[in-house]
C-alpha cells in the first residue's frame, strides 16, 4: 500500500508547491500593474492622475 501512495503524495505535494509559486507570482504582478498610473480627465477639463484599479467605465484616459 505504501508503495501506491508514496509516489502520490510525493506528486501532489510538488504539483502544490509549484501552483502556489505560480500563484505568488501572479499575485505580484497583478498588484503592480493595479497600481499604474493613469491620466484621465475631469468634467472641468483638466488632467490628473488615477490608479488603474480605480478607473471605471467612461473614464476617459491618456494612453502615451
Amino acid at each position: 500500500m505504501f508503495t501506491y501512495i508514496a509516489p502520490l503524495a510525493f506528486v501532489l505535494a510538488i504539483t502544490l508547491i509549484k501552483e502556489a509559486a505560480d500563484d505568488i507570482q501572479r499575485y505580484r504582478k497583478d498588484k503592480d500593474i493595479n497600481n499604474t498610473k493613469y491620466e484621465y480627465l475631469l468634467r472641468d477639463q483638466t488632467w490628473r492622475l488615477k490608479a488603474s484599479s480605480s478607473i471605471k467605465v467612461g473614464d476617459i484616459l491618456k494612453i502615451s
